[in-house]
C-alpha cells in the first residue's frame, strides 16, 4: 500500500517543479488502494530544453522549405535527422540528406573571423566526417538565447525564433583518432546560414553541398 502522500522528488534546476495529485479513483484501475499521491517532477533540465529547441528549430525551417524530417527509431548513426524531398529536385528523385543538429548558447558561443568556433566531440565528429556515407550529411548549429524565455516571440503577424542556425559539411575532412569525448574544433561560416532556400539547395548534388564550404 503506497503512503498517503508520497513525494518522488524531482531534479535540481531552475525550471519550475511541476506537481501532480493523483486521486485514489484515478489509480483505482490499476488496484492501487492509497488515498491519494502527490508526484513531485520536473521538467526538462537546461540542456534538455535548450536541445529540444535547437531541434524544433530545424524543423520549422525545413517545414517552411516543404521538406520531410523523420528520425530513426534508434539513434545509433550519428545523425539526429533525414531530410527529404518529395518527387524530383534538379536531376535527383526523392533526395535525402541526414544532419546532425547541435544547439549553443549565446553567452558561450564564440564568433571570430567570420566563423563560430565551435567544438564537438570526436564521435560525433566521426559521424560527419568523410564521403564514405550512404546520403550526405550536414553538421548544424544553432545559436539560441542564454534564457529559454526568450526563445521565442509571437505575435498577431509574426512568430520569431531566436536566433540563428548554421550548416557545414565535413566530407572534406577524415576521421579523428583518440578518444571518444575528446573535443575537435570546428568552424562554422557566419556565411553558412541555414534558410528555407539553403536547405532545398543543400538537397541537390550540384548545389552548397558539393563545395563542402
Amino acid at each position: 500500500m503506497w503512503p498517503r502522500n508520497y513525494i518522488i522528488p524531482g531534479q535540481s534546476g531552475t525550471h519550475r517543479q511541476l506537481a501532480l495529485r493523483v486521486s485514489a479513483a484515478l489509480l483505482a484501475d490499476s488496484g492501487l488502494t492509497t488515498t491519494g499521491i502527490e508526484v513531485v517532477t520536473m521538467g526538462l533540465d537546461r540542456n534538455q530544453h535548450q536541445g529540444l529547441f535547437g531541434e524544433s528549430f530545424v524543423r520549422v525551417l525545413a517545414s517552411a522549405a516543404g521538406l520531410i524530417v523523420s528520425r530513426a527509431e534508434l539513434d545509433v548513426a550519428g545523425d539526429d535527422f533525414t531530410i527529404s524531398h518529395k518527387g524530383v529536385l534538379g536531376a535527383t528523385r526523392h533526395p535525402k540528406i541526414d544532419v546532425q543538429v547541435k544547439s549553443w548558447s549565446q553567452q558561450r558561443a564564440v564568433r571570430r573571423d567570420g566563423h563560430w568556433k565551435y567544438r564537438m566531440r570526436a564521435r560525433h565528429f566521426n559521424e560527419l566526417a568523410g564521403t564514405d556515407f550512404a546520403l550526405p550529411r550536414f553538421l548544424v548549429l544553432v545559436i539560441v538565447p542564454d534564457d529559454c524565455a526568450h526563445y521565442a516571440t509571437t505575435r498577431h503577424d509574426v512568430v520569431e525564433l531566436k536566433h540563428a542556425a548554421y550548416w557545414l559539411s565535413l566530407q572534406d575532412h577524415r576521421p579523428v583518432n583518440g578518444a571518444p569525448d575528446a573535443t575537435v574544433p570546428v568552424d562554422v561560416p557566419e556565411a553558412n546560414l541555414l534558410t528555407v532556400e539553403a536547405l532545398r539547395a543543400l538537397m541537390t548534388p550540384d548545389g552548397p553541398a558539393g563545395t563542402g564550404a
